[in-house]
Parts: C-alpha cells; sequence; structure tokens
C-alpha cells in the first residue's frame, strides 16, 4: 500500500505509513483490551487451550489480526495470548 501511494500521490514512506494507519504496532497497552475481548467472546476456544490443544492459539492471533486490521504484531499477540491463557 505504501509504495502504491508513493507512486500516486508521492511522499516519504514513514509518513505515508503513519497518516494511513499502515504501521504494525506492538503497544501491548494497546492490545491488552483487545485480546481481553477476544478471550472473554471464546469460552469454548479457551477451554480447548486449557485442555492441550495449543494449536488454538492461532485461532487468537487471527482474531487479534482481524480486530486491529492487520495491524497487530503477530509475534507480540502470540506471547500476549499465551501469558493470559496460562494464568
Amino acid at each position: 500500500d505504501t509504495l502504491k501511494i508513493m507512486f500516486t500521490d508521492g511522499g516519504q514512506p514513514q509518513q505515508i505509513a503513519v497518516k494511513n494507519d499502515l504501521l504494525q504496532t506492538s503497544d501491548t497497552d494497546k492490545l491488552k483490551p483487545i485480546i481481553e475481548k477476544i478471550i472473554a467472546e471464546n469460552p469454548d476456544v479457551v477451554e480447548q487451550f486449557k485442555n492441550g490443544k495449543e494449536s488454538t492459539i492461532q485461532f487468537f492471533i487471527g482474531q487479534g489480526m482481524q480486530k486491529t486490521g492487520g495491524s497487530a504484531n503477530p509475534e507480540v499477540l502470540k506471547k500476549m495470548f499465551k501469558d493470559k491463557l496460562t494464568k
């Protein structure tokens, strides 16, 4: 998206990314309420995870990516979900 905008409208990559909200976020303070909401909305999947089905973490990461419009860092999401679900 950034390159496309650069060619059509001009501008610097960093400015375009910031202006169009294209930067990946690793801000745990911003992601925490999203993660908590996803966990609260999916008790069945939480139970599956707690019963040893670790592949369900991919479901949670997918939900996090969807709710953030793809802007969340998936590795940060994975760590945050695992931390929250193993407490």
